[in-house]
């Protein structure tokens, strides 16, 4: 395999959006790779000018790579945009110092010097590494994919630029930077902002929904259930409106596995699905659907932090799915695995996907999975949560490509991500997967055929019993492991309130120690003695740390801004400057654990009082 088909493949897996554009070949005519004197490839470019451009230094290319990074520090942290990828010399060095809470985007404005450094240099590290993200084209959605990456990392966005780089095209890049990059530190508040919110959204809702995920079957005692059986899995896609009454002929002959933003189109048409799969905190779903009278025979699939609105609601068999978020790691060792089926999933229908491929079901059929604007619009009727006019603003936004018909279609970064996960998911299944959306995107690796087709090849055997399979086993729940769990909430809602009373100790003697020093600019004998005092308290702290852990969790501004202020700190020579910057970081980081102390406190003390009524049961 030569380098570039080797960067070609890792493309397909991690970028699938920029492969076309490399097909196209776009001249490389005016680039020329010269060796640098210890071996290294060097790139030259001629502008339009004429001008010739030495990329890389003569002597060691990546020199400069090391160079930049080393003066950025070892904990590299937040959103890195690095313009131009060259020969990807700063990209493979910076990948060795990226961690699950940063990113880079590699912007390359010129199509043809990424296709001349895929040809040259194995760039297999930078490729599949899922925290990178390349961008290419001097009209690619360098905004989308920056402002995406800092609500993944909820951290800063810095720009790096190689000069001779930059003279390669400082219109496109100079651009780019001042009417996208530089408008995001506004998007970096906002998108914190809702954090903050969804933080706790996500904590108020697993925590209520514990006693549901302790009396639910494990998503795993469903594996290979229906073994041999297809599988439909049925999405919100507005293309399931051209087809959804075929569904009626799979009843019974085929195992129905809607996402819960389908159910609310697919039961006034008497569809009734045999799974519905949840995943999203959001109370939206649940109002869309909370009239509809589900048949008991309906089994739910959820993720610990959906709405339990939703669980709750539903009258049918329930399946737990085991999550890796810190809360319900928590609390999980006090009842069996329940199974992580939502393995790379982004959205539902990656989690209905892995949920029929645990059941043994064969073949696997997409329906209603557009992965695209079809009709100008993103979901089936009353199966999503924005008005039309904010859905008109998002489809005339939307990236032009081609659907499975070869018409012109809208689509998404996002929804071309969700596609190339699919694609992996379909290379790994060992059975048949069929696309039969009749619409939107085609997925590599699946065959395209119309539902009635499928229907009828696969869906001509015996009536099958789905509800008998699903219900065999029934979970015994102890009444000490409720007790349990009980305990542990009632411990740490305890140490909540300890560590909040402490904090609110801690700011009053940093309140004091501020005045002091305005007053007097100088480190006296008062000022050590209330530090002392600080120090004493705050080295209490530490031993709180499954308290600390959550309160973190729940707030992810409280660990960056401490995070920052650190590195603030350490950059500060000033011994004046330095005092206020150490007060003022305490301030906001205990004033911080005071705020949403008590917020996880009541949480726990709620569930504490269920629990207990529970286990009297």
């Amino acid at each position: 395999m030569t380098v570039f088909e080797r960067n070609l493949e890792f493309l397909r897996q991690r970028h699938p959006e920029l492969v076309n554009l490399v097909q196209e070949s776009p001249s490389t005519t005016h680039l020329t790779i010269e060796s640098a004197r210890n071996g290294d490839p060097r790139l030259r470019v001629q502008t339009a000018s004429g001008t010739i451009v030495d990329l890389h230094d003569p002597e060691d290319p990546a020199q400069v790579a090391r160079g930049t990074i080393e003066q950025m520090g070892v904990n590299i942290g937040g959103v890195t945009v690095s313009l131009g990828i060259e020969l990807g010399y700063f990209a493979r060095t910076f990948v060795s110092k990226l961690k699950s809470q940063s990113r880079l985007i590699v912007y390359e404005a010129d199509p043809a010097i990424f296709l001349m450094a895929l040809r040259t240099v194995d760039l297999s590290e930078v490729l599949r590494c899922r925290w990178v993200k390349i961008v290419v084209g001097p009209q690619a959605p360098l905004r989308h994919w920056a402002t995406q990456c800092v609500s993944q990392t909820n951290g800063t966005l810095r720009v790096v630029s190689y000069d001779p780089v930059f003279q390669l095209a400082p219109e496109i890049y100079g651009e780019r930077v001042e009417r996208e990059l530089d408008r995001i530190p506004g998007i970096v508040k906002a998108t914190k902002n809702a954090v903050i919110r969804r933080g706790p959204l996500f904590i108020d809702s697993l925590l209520k929904n514990i006693p549901h995920i302790m009396m639910a079957e494990a998503s795993t005692e469903l594996k290979g259930c229906c073994r041999g059986i297809p599988a439909f899995l049925v999405s919100a896609g507005p293309s399931l409106e051209k087809n959804f009454h075929h569904l009626k002929a799979a009843k019974g002959r085929a195992v129905i596995i809607a996402a819960d933003t389908a159910l609310n189109y697919l039961l006034p048409r008497g569809i009734v699905p045999d799974v519905v799969v949840s995943v999203d905190p959001q109370k939206e779903t649940y109002r869309k659907f909370k009239h509809l009278d589900i048949p008991g025979e309906v089994a739910l699939v959820f993720h610990p932090s959906v709405s339990p609105l939703i669980v709750k609601y539903f009258p049918g068999p329930t399946f737990a799915m085991d999550t890796a978020m810190p809360v319900y790691q928590w609390l999980n060792g006090f009842w069996p695995d329940k199974g992580a089926i939502d393995v790379e999933a982004m959205c539902q229908a990656h989690v209905a996907f892995n949920l029929a491929d645990c059941m043994g079901c064969d073949p696997i059929v997409f329906v209603g999975q557009d992965l695209s604007y079809t009709d100008e619009r993103m979901h089936v009727k009353h199966g999503g949560y924005l008005t039309e006019s904010e859905q008109a603003a998002i489809v005339a936004d939307g990236l032009l490509t081609r659907d499975i018909f070869g018409k012109p279609i809208k689509t998404n970064p996002t929804f071309v991500n969700y596609k190339a996960v699919f694609e992996r998911k379909i290379k790994q299944f060992s059975g048949t997967v069929i696309q039969a959306t009749e619409g939107g995107l085609a997925l590599e690796g699946a065959e395209t055929c119309l539902l009635a087709d499928v229907l009828q090849e696969y869906c001509q055997g015996a009536p099958i019993e789905l509800y008998q399979r699903f219900t065999e086993r029934h979970m015994r729940l102890e009444v000490k492991e409720i007790e349990a769990v009980q305990a542990e909430v009632q411990t740490q809602a305890r140490n909540f309130f300890r560590v909040e009373r402490t904090s609110q100790h801690v700011c009053r003697l940093l309140e004091a120690m501020k005045r002091r020093w305005q007053q007097h600019r100088q480190v006296d004998q008062e000022f050590t003695r209330l530090g002392k005092q600080v120090e004493r308290l705050t080295s209490c702290i530490p031993r709180y740390q499954q308290v600390r852990e959550l309160l973190h969790w729940m707030d992810l501004e409280l660990e960056i801004q401490l995070d920052q202020d650190t590195q603030e700190l350490e950059e500060t020579t000033d011994l004046t400057l330095k005092h206020e910057k150490q007060l003022e970081r305490g301030l906001k980081y205990y004033g911080g654990l005071i705020r949403i102390a008590p917020k996880l406190r009541n949480y726990c003390e709620r569930l504490a009082y269920r629990l207990g009524q529970w286990s009297v049961l």
